[in-house]
């Protein structure tokens, strides 16, 4: 395989494209700001201070050498102003116009925005935070979860965060020793491919983050947060120095930017009335959420095979069983997008979906050399990933949602059930209790691996 990312990731690889496709969205944005802002210091001129303020800060870290990201890429102005629109659509409905003040703290305004410009709002800086390459901003989670305006999407991304027993926030000796481990992991991205790696620091300004105390890993990006990642790193693999697995998953979410960047700037009209199954959520899922998932699994996989070679014996294990987990969903749902007349919207799109073909044959050659007992262990659990595929949906076709899939045919309806077809193979479904999702991405094969030591 080659080890040069860019050379296989389709979506904004080239840096003179990264870097028009970034001003053609500051232009958006520069536009939608300012008629906003316009907007609701109008309709509330008791507001108008605080839109000043945001007009004010926009001009200043806008200026060539300031102080930062560039601030329409910050996630701060993005959640601020979006709240703002949000006030503007209420009073567009008949609410009252005081309810414009709720979305105008200037004081929680300014502390949010130390957070991504510590050097530029020294005084409102009551937060710790450290620097990778004078570029990457890494910040305890906690402070981002006081935000009243961002505080609610750290919650839905780390559920456990509120749990001392469960999460731990990061004091000053911890960030460090978590810089450290996220250094190390940018660091294997940098070898792999240094332009790649150039890319990957103008697109992430900031990474939130904690530590979970149990055997969890979880990274979260959001389309109107954009240049941030949110990451719970589990104590286990910052002790065990598992630099690989997270230069792989700080990538996918690196990943999911650059192609919600790309979209956007692009003004690609995506379709929303596909109802596709997602076989790792066990979810309906839209063209938009399902190519975002095929698109950043691809790469992930992608550099976990390339870096296999970084990681010990047991990592490789773990590493190869995850792919092999997550391979059987990805397959599924490479072959759903690949059947959809959207995946020609652009070049770009169909490139994703043969990558993650090439993708997949990699991975099944590589576990090929695997013992014959994990092999085993991994066709039994691609045969239960695939029954609870056609399980759910036969589940969704029951409850009235129509259902796109390539291997879907003749449906038709029973007494108090229906009838389907997957694969040419008939199947009959009435009304059950819904499922609890099982994520176990490989887990499954770790007592088979301690019983061959």
């Amino acid at each position: 395989m080659n080890a040069d990312i860019l050379s296989f990731d389709p979506i904004l690889s080239d840096h003179k494209v990264y870097d028009e496709v970034r001003k053609d969205y500051k232009a958006i944005y520069s536009a939608s700001y300012s008629n906003i802002l316009y907007a609701a210091s109008q309709t509330d001129p008791g507001i108008a201070q605080f839109c000043n303020l945001l007009a004010n800060a926009l001009e200043d870290l806008s200026a060539p050498l300031s102080f930062g990201a560039d601030p329409y890429f910050s996630s701060v102005f993005m959640s601020w102003i979006n709240g703002l629109k949000r006030g503007l659509d209420w009073v567009s409905l008949g609410a009252e116009v005081e309810c414009m003040k709720f979305f105008s703290d200037s004081e929680a305004f300014l502390k949010d925005l130390s957070l991504e410009y510590p050097a530029y709002l020294t005084g409102h800086r009551n937060h710790f935070n450290v620097n990778i390459d004078d570029t990457i901003n890494i910040i305890p989670v906690q402070f981002l979860l006081e935000s009243p305006r961002m505080g609610g999407r750290v919650s839905d991304c780390l559920p456990e965060i509120s749990s001392p027993g469960l999460f731990t926030k990061a004091d000053e000796k911890l960030l460090d020793g978590i810089k450290d481990h996220i250094q190390q992991a940018l660091k294997l991205i940098y070898e792999l491919s240094p332009k790649a790696y150039e890319i990957f620091k103008k697109n992430i300004h900031s990474i939130y983050v904690g530590l979970y105390e149990f055997n969890k890993n979880s990274f979260g990006t959001r389309k109107d947060y954009p240049g941030i990642v949110i990451a719970g790193l589990s104590r286990n693999r910052i002790d065990k120095g598992d630099f690989a697995s997270t230069a792989a998953e700080l990538y996918h979410e690196h990943c999911h930017i650059k192609l919600c960047l790309f979209c956007e700037a692009k003004n690609i009209a995506l379709p929303t009335d596909l109802n596709l199954v997602s076989p790792f959520k066990n979810e309906i899922r839209d063209f938009e959420t399902a190519l975002h998932t095929v698109y950043t699994i691809t790469i992930e996989c992608y550099l976990r095979l390339l870096l296999l070679r970084k990681q010990s014996i047991s990592e490789q294990n773990v590493s190869l069983s995850y792919l092999a987990a997550v391979g059987f969903r990805l397959e599924i749902f490479q072959e759903i997008l690949a059947n959809t007349s959207a995946v020609s919207i652009c070049e770009e799109f169909t490139k994703v979906i043969s990558l993650s073909g090439f993708v997949l044959s990699q991975i099944s050659d590589t576990l090929k050399s695997l013992p014959k007992s994990v092999i085993q262990a991994h066709k039994t659990e691609k045969l239960r990933v695939m029954k609870r595929h056609i399980w759910d949906i036969g589940q969704f076709l029951c409850r009235g949602l129509s259902v796109y899939d390539p291997h879907v045919s003749r449906i038709s309806l029973g007494e108090n059930s229906i009838n389907y077809y997957y694969k040419g193979v008939a199947y009959n479904s009435g009304i059950e209790k819904r499922k609890i999702t099982r994520g176990d991405y490989g887990s499954y094969t770790q007592k088979i691996f301690e019983a061959d030591k």
